[in-house]
């Protein structure tokens, strides 16, 4: 495999290829990331016996380990002769790096403005769904599971006295008349928790103090 860590595939097929213990053993390189023709010529300029695309079949696979092992064994696949000048092989492995590092820009380029894109679509929904949600003429109040506020459209702003900011992270105690009613709906809500909606009758109080049912 190229890409792997502290020593990457090209770099330990061209130390093995240069050692007289090891330069004998058979190298298949397979990879997805360096997948050009100059990818592959520089491998097997290295000592690579073959080069192999990902992702390849199983089957395809074996098939290939088995002709290189075949032919290793009769020396029909002698190691390829490592360059005589150490500055050619790494000019070639630096553009290699190089031009797997351009390509990566492009597709992290690629991959932010796909991301700007999708940021504009949500901002897009996100104002045409508080458009409608302001709209509605009926007060909505959004809470968590713990009643605390989260949200409210302006029909509620309207209906209660409070603006947003005074309301978000409190207690929809703020709104009870009386605590019996609060406590008393919370415990139908954990009672209903799976029912699609129920009606409960309980006196709301404004901000100024009026009381209503």
């Amino acid at each position: 495999d190229i890409l792997m860590p502290v020593m990457d595939g090209f770099e330990l097929c061209r130390k093995a290829k240069a050692d007289e213990r090891f330069c004998r053993i058979p190298f298949i390189v397979y990879t997805a990331t360096y997948t050009g023709p100059q990818d592959e010529a520089f491998a097997i300029k290295i000592g690579a016996n073959r080069f192999v695309q990902k992702p390849c079949e199983p089957d395809l696979l074996i098939e290939i380990i088995g002709e290189v092992l075949a032919a290793a064994k009769e020396d029909a696949a002698a190691p390829a002769p490592v360059p005589a000048q150490e500055e050619e092989v790494l000019k070639l492995y630096n553009e290699r790096l190089v031009r797997k590092l351009e390509q990566k820009m492009l597709q992290l380029e690629k991959e932010v403005e796909a991301h700007r894109k999708t940021e504009e679509v949500l901002k897009q929904s996100e104002n045409k769904y508080r458009s409608l949600y302001n709209s509605i003429r009926d007060a909505i109040l959004v809470a968590d599971i713990n009643r605390t506020i989260i949200d409210c459209n302006q029909a509620f702003v309207d209906l209660f006295g409070y603006s947003l900011a005074e309301m978000v992270r409190e207690k929809t105690r703020m709104f009870y008349a009386l605590e019996e009613e609060y406590n008393q709906l919370g415990a139908t809500l954990i009672n209903h928790i799976d029912d699609p909606g129920f009606l409960h009758l309980v006196r709301f109080k404004k901000k100024d103090g009026v009381v209503f049912p």
